[in-house]
Formats: C-alpha cells, structure tokens, sequence
C-alpha cells in the first residue's frame, strides 16, 4: 500500500497557490489588465459573484 502510494504521487503534477482551481476559468479574454498588462481571465459564476468577474493573475478583478 505505501509504495503505490508514493508512486501515485510522483506522478502528480506540481501545482502553485496562485494557480486557478480548474474548472472556474469560463474563457481567456484578448482584454489587457488595466494594472499589469497581461490577458484578463473570465470567471464562472459562484455562490459569491452571481453573475461571475473577470481577472488578472496579478490579482486585480471586477465584478459584472
């Protein structure tokens, strides 16, 4: 049981914090970031933005 297990996790990518959950991102927009500069990221809707956001990875968002 252990070693399929370490090797169940070896084969696991690496993920950072600052990566975005899979499954939120609804599309890439060609859209510049205000702050950055980078392409802005449309968010799906959630229990605490109902109409969803779109955002940045350098962390600045709007609401729609």
């Amino acid at each position: 049981m252990k070693f399929e297990l370490t090797e169940y996790l070896r084969g696991l990518k690496r993920r950072s914090k600052q990566d975005d959950i899979p499954g939120s991102v609804e599309a890439y927009l060609e859209e510049p970031c205000p702050s950055c500069g980078r392409a802005m990221k449309l968010y799906k809707k959630c229990c605490g933005n109902p109409n969803g956001y779109k955002g940045c990875k350098c962390g600045f968002k709007y609401v729609l």
